[in-house]
């Protein structure tokens, strides 16, 4: 619809500006995928240092304690950057939620199986809840995306019924 030299968009006419505490619901749901992250970290990397590098040290703790604080760092931060990124960027809640439970099944469940295979490096361990974290991102989003795909062709906003 067109009035004079001005050209009125439909996506202009039905935005509704965003509340504060949709901003921090979104802030404590990033801080809680951070947190289990952590934790997830703490829990894999304490089985990767009592396992496959006694000899470790990190940060002054020695063997299993020092692998489970790297870990924890890293996932937590890994979590924290994936959950920021897919709350501000993702529209849809559902492929975001999927974006950070793949990141969580990457880094809970991904990185224990390449553990014999980088011991006792602490900097491909490192690398390996980087990736691990990533890829099961990459699968959440490619999975959430097809699963909360528009149907019926009304378009990418709509909803079938």
């Amino acid at each position: 619809m067109q009035t004079g030299d001005k050209r009125i968009q439909s996506s202009e006419e039905s935005k509704v500006p965003l509340s504060r505490w949709y901003f921090v619901r979104q802030f404590l749901l990033v801080l809680i995928a951070a947190g289990l992250g952590l934790i997830g970290g703490f829990v894999s990397g304490a089985g990767y240092g009592g396992n496959y590098a006694p000899d470790f040290s990190f940060l002054g703790m020695p063997g299993y304690e020092g692998t489970s604080l790297m870990a924890g760092v890293v996932s937590g931060g890994m979590l924290l950057l994936i959950a920021g990124l897919s709350a501000g960027l993702v529209r849809r809640r559902g492929v975001a939620s999927l974006t950070i439970i793949g990141a969580f099944m990457g880094i809970a469940l991904g990185a224990p199986r390449f553990f014999s295979l980088i011991a006792p490096s602490s900097g491909l361990l490192i690398v390996t809840y980087v990736g691990c974290a990533s890829i099961g991102a990459i699968a959440g989003m490619s999975f959430g995306l097809l699963a909360f795909q528009a149907r019926g062709g009304k378009g990418a906003g709509s909803q079938a019924s």
